[in-house]
């Protein structure tokens, strides 16, 4: 499999890099700062230009595509996750910041179970739990900040209990763990890896 995270970037850099690769992309992260703002109907129904050239791209991929965001809701901020496959937008994941009867977003794609975890949500006592249920081959942690220490430790600690495929970005790294061990970390602009 072959992950490409880019930490920063304009769509255009993006769209200039892949179509330099002759290799299949099969997941690709997308940096926050793509969007200003994440309005979930007009993303959710594919209705903005930005929205439009990032499903162009999943399509030209054919792969998966997840692209991080924030959204305003009663004057707070929160981090989203947008996740689109060959062209379709597939949903939205948005910050719950308590996963006690709520349920976090699961994508089963091609016979493979995806789960995006936004922002804060990485710090909730009964994360390792709820993504147990799920047993996924992917997790993708998406956190604009990183401004806790142990943020790192903690999906280290998460990763021990996944033997898949985990993916963390925020504004200072890229993390990736395969079989319960760091395999790749850059704090580079982009890192494409052949897992």
């Amino acid at each position: 499999m072959r992950i490409c995270v880019f930490k920063e970037g304009e769509i255009k850099k993006v769209e200039d890099y892949l179509q330099k690769q002759a290799k299949k992309i099969e997941v690709l992260v997308l940096p926050f700062c793509m969007f200003e703002e994440i309005n979930y109907k007009s993303e959710i129904s594919g209705d903005t230009d930005c929205m439009r050239k990032v499903a162009a791209l999943s399509n030209k991929t054919k792969g998966v595509v997840f692209i991080g965001g924030k959204y305003n809701l009663y004057g707070k901020e929160y981090t989203s996750c947008l996740t689109c496959e060959e062209g379709k937008i597939l949903g939205v994941s948005d910050e719950i910041r308590n996963l006690k009867n709520k349920q976090i977003k699961v994508y089963k794609i091609k016979n493979k179970t995806y789960i995006t975890v936004v922002g804060k949500d990485v710090y909730d006592k009964i994360l390792i739990k709820t993504l147990l249920k799920y047993n996924p081959n992917f997790i993708l942690f998406i956190n604009k900040e990183n401004k806790s220490p142990y943020y790192s430790s903690l999906i280290t600690e998460i990763a021990t209990n996944f033997p898949g495929i985990i993916v963390s970005l925020n504004k200072n790294e890229i993390m990736i763990y395969k079989d319960e061990k760091e395999i790749a970390f850059s704090k580079n602009e982009i890192l494409d890896f052949l897992i």
